[in-house]
């Protein structure tokens, strides 16, 4: 039977950039499945343009992409990957006993308390942002859970709303991430499960949801052990 540890260094290599072999900055995540910082990835797609080349290969697996014009800017976030990210990064401060601030509000160099997260901009806000956010036409459905300050309490809750939310598929932008690729132990779409993913078993992602859970808490602790 895999421990907490094992199923930990299985998730940790999930969120390990394949260049600088951190924990991932910015997720972008490729075709082939393998993420990376977003400045590791624009660094190595401009260094395979200076050499005129029309690909690049995958760091990793050496797969051929086509160079996009704006770099690494043309893969979307990693959602996923970046809101474990987060989870981590929050629960570490909050151990250490910082203070969690509004992301909105230290652009303009003040720093307020952060009382909640947005799931959709990914954002902590103060009580005062979080009411212009939910005043906003744009903004105002998006989704928010409250922060308490407390590391343990916040972590569950930001996981539980994570593995509950309904995300599209940045290859297939029309189609939610439904299933679970067992292999490559990544959420997939419909159309992913007949085309990059056929040859693999996949799984409708709330039959993983509760294990899978279990597993990313384990690799929040190993990777707290680890900062």
């Amino acid at each position: 039977m895999a421990t907490g540890r094992d199923n930990g260094d299985e998730y940790h290599e999930q969120l390990k950039c394949g260049i600088c072999l951190d924990i991932v900055k910015t997720p972008k995540s490729l075709q082939c499945t393998h993420t990376f910082c977003f400045t590791c990835l624009d660094g190595w797609i401009k260094a395979n343009r200076r050499n005129r080349n029309r690909k690049y290969p995958c760091p990793t697996c050496k797969d051929p992409h086509d160079i996009p014009q704006n770099g690494a800017n043309a893969y979307k976030t990693n959602v996923m990957v970046q809101g474990i990210v987060d989870i981590v990064d929050r629960k570490r401060k909050l151990n250490e006993g910082d203070t969690i601030e509004c992301d909105i509000c230290i652009q303009d160099n003040l720093h307020s308390p952060a009382l909640a997260r947005c799931m959709e901009c990914a954002e902590n806000m103060c009580q005062a942002c979080k009411r212009a956010h939910g005043l906003s036409r744009g903004t105002k459905s998006h989704e928010l859970y409250k922060l308490t300050g407390n590391a343990d309490e916040d972590s569950k809750t930001a996981l539980a709303h994570l593995s509950s939310r309904n995300i599209n598929c940045s290859e297939h932008p029309d189609q939610p991430l439904l299933f679970f690729c067992k292999e490559d132990k990544i959420p997939v779409c419909r159309d992913c499960c007949i085309t990059e993913h056929s040859k693999h078993e996949s799984v409708k992602i709330e039959t993983i949801s509760e294990p899978e859970k279990e597993r990313i808490a384990a690799l929040v602790e190993l990777i707290k052990e680890k900062k």
